[in-house]
């Protein structure tokens, strides 16, 4: 049995439309080239300011103010930025060609999402824009208050006074220290 034979009619050119030829090549764009020094910075400030190293970099989010900014003197202070340049004002030129963080005068932050960053402030009233290492004795007392060396505690003691096995049982010394 012979095959079948099918017409296809051409299809009928939209009628108004004019034909307009594309060009077979992209129109050249030129984008003018950043200098190998500035390029390296520029990549290094972008990874500071990068989800992966913000996840880790408590340093950088502690300098942060309430609204993310951080002095650009504190950038330009780290070690692989110093390797690169020693002018500040090199530095805050190469950030305002990041698309990763914006400049404000002479300070920086993440752009968009900088908000996520910020860590929790203390409600200290003796706090200081400087972060403040934690406190050996306030520790003591917060573990006190969780109920170490309490009431409840002296009820786990045995007849003998001495903790269950697998028990330990910490108190608080005459200076202050915790003991076993």
């Amino acid at each position: 049995m012979p095959s079948p034979i099918l017409y296809v009619a051409p299809q009928p050119s939209p009628v108004g439309m004019p034909f307009v030829p594309h060009p077979a090549a992209p129109l050249p764009m030129f984008v003018p080239a950043i200098d190998p020094k500035r390029a390296s910075l520029l990549n290094q400030i972008d990874y500071y300011f990068s989800n992966e190293n913000l996840c880790r970099d408590v340093y950088l989010r502690q300098n942060m103010d309430e609204q993310g900014w951080v002095p650009i003197s504190l950038i330009a202070g780290f070690n692989r930025v110093v390797q690169l340049t020693n002018s500040i004002e090199f530095v805050l030129e190469t950030v305002r060609l990041s698309n990763v963080v914006e400049v404000q005068g002479d300070k920086i932050r993440k752009h968009n999402d900088w908000v996520n960053w910020l860590l929790p402030r203390t409600n200290n009233a003796t706090s200081s824009s400087s972060p403040t290492p934690p406190n050996p004795e306030n520790l003591a007392a917060s573990l006190e208050s969780v109920g170490l060396g309490g009431a409840a505690d002296q009820n786990r003691l045995n007849s003998t006074g001495v903790a269950s096995p697998g028990e330990a049982l910490l108190s608080k010394s005459a200076s202050g220290k915790l003991k076993n």
